[in-house]
């Protein structure tokens, strides 16, 4: 990347005041160097000055000065000036530019990839709704989220587990199996009283009638206890598979699928339980035992008076697994809007079973409001209830559902515009994306039929500004991805992806490509887009997109 280039020769001037007597105590890094909005302002920006001349008693615009004076001539730099109110601007050589295009063709799939001397694990928990029934286009919004912040994560170098928390313990579980089992009484014609709160979907009664199909010899020997058992083990799966296969329809996989219920069972819950006694983190108060808050009057509960443990004590035992049991480096949590208040208690109990806080990250992501027509919809027209993640795919189709959901930050409130989403014209940043990839395609195919070896042509013949300004995008990616690891900010794909496809529509209009006239700049431009298939190639594995040769 030339921001590690320009980040060193930054350090090395600063390294020479230093030896002239001013006392710099700092150095440049990735922060202070920026991507100016207009070219007019060069490739890049740092804003050093701003930031520490006060140190030095200096006015900004003259140490960014004294800095420039220090930098020699350089093979990649093409020019350094500043501007006020103090930054230092730099513009990349042509030449250096149109070296990248080998580069980037060279490395292919791995283009944009980082490789790290310590390889550090993150575990991203997503979804991991209770399996009470079918998800809903919320649950969607998380998946897309979790899934393409995983796949940026190993781009930059990190091993990554994908993990789906299976809540089948508690309370909503028993409350789930006595509504499925309500149900099954009511089919038979046997007495039965629906529980307070059940769950009333319709699925219930899918649930229970495809149970009744399979396993008739079961009924006909009535056994209260053993049909219970046998219909609510037959309905946590029925649910659980309807949620693996939405989830492979949106692209999204899972690494592990882990079991509340092992937490109990390979004794995470009471080692993590009795950790936190031994430390004092918990009290005994009104005959529950509570998570001792710095705040004396905002305690949680972890386990009831009634022995049945909370929701958060699930949560002690299982981020205790995660870090204590299997020695995550970080873990990345990806909830709803709901969960925004339980941060405080996750962070504080962190740090009493003896993990850096700043080890844990919850994002939180917002409601997603549906819109057809101008109009707020919220009810299936299908079923009468809400509406589905698997409709939403039905109808729209998964590339549009990921784009879409990724396309606002995750603590933003989102539209989701369902007639725009079905556009195919320029509209719909999706189809936009997406055909340029297929015109690369197109073109490259034309070249192959025509028998053009564009494999090593002179790429010094690359000089119009729609060219350069396509590969400046394309040397983006890198720091793209580094930035999204560092910020954990998926959504910042969707807007690069779509200034790359923007750069390749402009050099498309400003340059023909293929022509018989002038074959040796037809092979430069080949390659060129040669390199552009990469990169789009990756911004769109990177997204979960598929990458379709014609459309």
């Amino acid at each position: 990347m030339f921001v590690e280039h320009i980040i060193k020769i930054l350090n090395n001037s600063l390294l020479d005041l230093k030896k002239e007597g001013l006392k710099i105590e700092f150095e440049i890094d990735n922060s202070l160097l920026e991507k100016p909005q207009k070219s007019i302002h060069g490739d890049y920006a740092c804003t050093i000055a701003m930031k520490f001349a006060h140190k030095l008693k200096l006015k900004p615009i003259d140490f960014a000065n004294s800095i420039v004076e220090k930098i020699k001539d350089d093979h990649i730099i093409d020019k350094v000036w500043v501007q006020k109110p103090g930054f230092i601007n730099f513009s990349i050589k042509n030449t250096a530019l149109v070296e990248q295009v080998n580069k980037i063709i060279e490395h292919d799939e791995s283009f944009g990839d980082f490789i790290r001397p310590s390889k550090e694990k993150i575990q991203i928990e997503f979804v991991s709704v209770n399996p009470t029934g079918p998800l809903h286009v919320g649950h969607a919004r998380g998946a897309v989220i979790g899934s393409t912040l995983a796949n940026v994560l190993e781009s930059a170098g990190y091993i990554v587990e994908r993990e789906y928390y299976i809540n089948d313990a508690g309370k909503q579980i028993k409350l789930f199996n006595d509504s499925l089992f309500a149900r099954l009484l009511e089919i038979l014609g046997k007495e039965n009283e629906f529980p307070e709160d059940g769950y009333v979907g319709s699925y219930v009664v899918d649930i229970v009638k495809e149970f009744l199909e399979k396993n008739n010899h079961v009924v006909e020997n009535f056994d209260h206890e053993n049909i219970y058992d046998r219909l609510s083990e037959f309905g946590m799966n029925y649910v659980l598979d309807s949620i693996k296969e939405d989830m492979k329809e949106l692209k999204v996989n899972y690494d592990v699928w882990f079991s509340e219920n092992d937490l109990y069972k390979n004794g995470d819950f009471n080692e993590a339980i009795d950790l936190l006694k031994n430390n004092g983190s918990l009290i005994d108060l009104d005959g529950a035992v509570w998570f001792k808050s710095e705040n004396d009057d905002n305690h949680k509960v972890v386990i009831r008076s009634n022995g049945d443990p909370t929701y958060f004590a699930s949560d002690i035992a299982y981020h205790y697994n995660k870090f204590i049991k299997r020695k995550f480096n970080k873990v990345i949590d990806i909830w709803g809007a709901d969960h925004q208040g339980q941060i405080p208690f996750m962070k504080s109990m962190i740090e009493k079973i003896g993990i850096d806080k700043d080890n844990l990250n919850l994002l939180i992501y917002q409601l997603v409001t549906l819109k057809r027509d101008g109009e707020i919809v919220r009810i299936s027209k299908r079923t009468g209830d809400l509406i589905t993640f698997k409709e939403l795919i039905e109808d729209v189709g998964s590339d549009v559902c990921r784009f879409f959901f990724l396309s606002r930050a995750s603590e933003s409130q989102m539209e989701f515009d369902i007639d725009l989403a079905k556009k195919e014209s320029e509209d719909n940043p999706v189809y936009y994306i997406q055909y340029a990839y297929a015109r690369i395609c197109g073109i490259l195919r034309l070249a192959d039929e025509k028998g053009i070896d564009y494999s090593n042509p002179d790429l010094n013949l690359i000089s119009e500004n729609s060219e350069l300004d396509m590969i400046r995008k394309m040397i983006t990616l890198p720091e793209v991805i580094l930035k999204i690891s560092e910020t954990l900010g998926p959504h910042q794909l969707t807007y690069f992806a779509t200034e790359f496809a923007n750069s390749f529509h402009l050099f498309y209009q400003n340059c023909r490509v293929i022509s018989e006239e002038d074959l040796e700049m037809s092979k430069s431009r080949l390659r060129l887009v040669q390199a552009a298939k990469v990169v789009l190639a990756k911004y769109l594995t990177l997204m979960g997109l598929n990458k379709p040769e014609r459309m």
